[in-house]
């Protein structure tokens, strides 16, 4: 994203992911007027009882998502807004993979699902379990790895973190963009 598409969504509305709902036709008819909207969030994972709906779980492999991913884009890209496409995944290399595919179908933004509390991604650290001080390191190297494999900017969403104590801190969005050494809080 170019700076002056962040000073468009500094002071826009954003459409987040809603999961289960959050596909191109419903960003097309809820984001009109909307700075961003957030498609998914989807999940990739090679099980067959996904407690999710069932039409935002992909098995991995582009093959299972990228023409879906095309004319979701593309409907998602109707309201006027910009696109972003969430995903959230046990592997690192499927989650890159299908924000690669995002990218390569026209989304504008990527964003790692870092505020789930399922129990299939808890179980391994992941998602909001990447949020705990002690965790911070793993955060970095997946946003490191995923900002290294797109070329959009990508966006954590969060719901906190806890400090050092295990008391809860306040969350946010965290924008990490390709070349940069830090990330930035939008």
């Amino acid at each position: 994203m170019t700076r002056e598409c962040l000073e468009d969504l500094r002071n826009g509305v954003v459409l987040a992911e809603l999961g289960g709902y959050g596909d191109g036709s419903y960003c097309a008819r809820h984001g009109a007027g909307a700075a961003m909207v957030v498609m998914g969030t989807y999940i990739v994972d090679p099980g067959d009882h996904v407690p999710y709906p069932e039409r935002f779980v992909f098995k991995p492999s582009r093959a299972h998502y990228l023409e879906y991913l095309r004319g979701h884009v593309a409907a998602a890209g109707k309201s006027g807004a910009k696109v972003a496409v969430s995903v959230v995944s046990v592997e690192k290399r499927d989650t890159i993979e299908f924000l690669q595919a995002a990218e390569e179908a026209g989304a504008d933004c990527a964003s790692y699902c870092a505020h789930s509390t399922m129990a299939m991604f808890v179980h391994y650290g992941l998602s909001s379990a990447l949020l705990a001080i002690d965790r911070r390191q793993d955060l970095r190297d997946w946003a490191t790895s995923i900002v290294k494999s797109v070329s959009i900017s990508v966006l954590f969403k969060n719901g906190g973190s806890e400090d050092a104590g295990g008391r809860r801190r306040g969350g946010g969005p965290h924008l990490f963009r390709r070349g940069r050494g830090s990330c930035r809080r939008l």
